[in-house]
């Protein structure tokens, strides 16, 4: 059960698949919420089928105490419509991916006497953006409801650590969100030109990209100011969607070293990666949530299978622990003059320096290696 329209949820594709393929189950249903005019029945396949819920919605003008009501009205709705589905489905597995639903997960679990598996997608009550009252009541909902469930998924060791040792949890399991691996030992990587050509950038030229979420808390806004001062044979791709996604087209109307390339298909990622120099992952802010510390994100893989060496900002504490060990890349300090300098002064031999020890990582990486933990956790 997801509070999304299910619209661009790779992990969820990726771990559905894998429970289908693995015999662990015949057929998976995903609940999800109305929105973007996506149908509310759509099978994704033979076996999985997805049903968003048509919540109801508040006016354009609506005054503050409508908003409130409709906020309510949707909790009401979803909540029954997650029982609804439990009872007619009956299904052995529940799999609930956020905290604001756990309370309904472990209901609907006591209800058709079904195993629960919790899957937060980052540290729940250590999140970005949750703050005051919202704080509280995360860090009061989740050691209530955690202990109902059977299982307990994280992305990453660091987050799988603190679930542990917060909750008293003796096994948590980690399921780390990374792409399906194309390549293995003996498939050489075919680096690809498609920004190259689309952006009429030479071959001299060296590219920067960061791909996922466009959206102010991720640091673009800082990266773009960075950007316009750097050399303008140093270019900046922003590929990806989100609240500052008009922002980000307007810069690049303007400024002739960063471009913007709409989100593209899960399975043309890493070719469009391939298709840049050097990953980029750097978030300036000095103070920044202990999810994103601990964070382990996907895009941290695809720019690494794409042959990428990767810069970080020091303070992502684990990516930064897996670059020095690994060698893989770069970590800065939070300063922008420093960032400047360092991307003015990188070169093409530097960068091809690093390829192999990403290439010798990468190729132990992949959903294909991860996706066995699966039989473990709804054992």
């Amino acid at each position: 059960m997801f509070l999304s329209p299910i619209e661009n949820e790779s992990r969820l594709m990726k771990e559905t698949a894998s429970l289908i393929k693995l015999n662990i189950v015949d057929s998976i249903v995903i609940l999800g919420i109305s929105g973007n005019d996506l149908p509310s029945q759509q099978y994704i396949d033979d076996n999985r089928q997805i049903i968003r819920v048509n919540l109801p919605k508040a006016r354009k003008n609506a005054f503050l105490i409508e908003h409130k009501f409709i906020t309510l009205l949707k909790s009401l709705v979803y909540t029954f419509a997650i029982l609804k589905y439990s009872i007619k489905i009956k299904p052995l597995f529940i799999s609930c991916h956020n905290l604001a639903l756990l309370p309904l997960a472990v209901f609907a679990k006591k209800t058709v006497r079904a195993k629960l598996i919790y899957v937060p997608h980052e540290l729940e009550v250590e999140r970005t953006g949750l703050s005051g009252v919202f704080k509280k009541l995360a860090q009061w909902a989740e050691p209530q409801f955690i202990k109902y469930a059977d299982s307990v998924v994280t992305v990453c060791q660091p987050i799988a650590n603190w679930y542990g040792k917060r909750y008293n949890i003796p096994k948590v399991y980690v399921l780390r969100n990374v792409p399906i691996n194309p390549l293995d030992a003996t498939t050489p990587l075919i680096k690809e030109a498609i920004f190259r050509e689309k952006f009429f950038i030479p071959k001299e030229h060296i590219i920067f990209i960061y791909q996922g979420l466009i959206d102010s808390a991720r640091g673009i806004l800082e990266l773009i100011d960075n950007f316009k001062c750097v050399r303008p044979d140093r270019h900046l791709i922003l590929m990806g969607y989100g609240s500052s996604e008009s922002y980000v087209k307007e810069i690049a109307q303007q400024i002739p070293n960063i471009h913007f390339q709409v989100a593209v298909p899960q399975k043309d990622i890493i070719k469009y990666s391939s298709s840049a120099d050097v990953g980029i992952f750097y978030i300036p802010s000095d103070s920044i949530s202990l999810s994103y510390k601990y964070s382990l994100p996907n895009k941290f893989f695809e720019y690494l299978i794409g042959g990428l060496p990767v810069i970080i900002s020091d303070n992502l504490e684990y990516l930064s622990e897996l670059i020095e060990e690994n060698d893989l890349g770069w970590i800065l300090s939070r300063n922008n003059e420093a960032f400047i300098n360092f991307i003015n002064s990188l070169t093409k031999e530097q960068i091809n320096a690093k390829i192999e020890n990403g290439f010798t990582y990468s190729r132990k990486i992949g959903w294909q290696f991860e996706e066995e933990i699966l039989k473990e956790v709804y054992n």
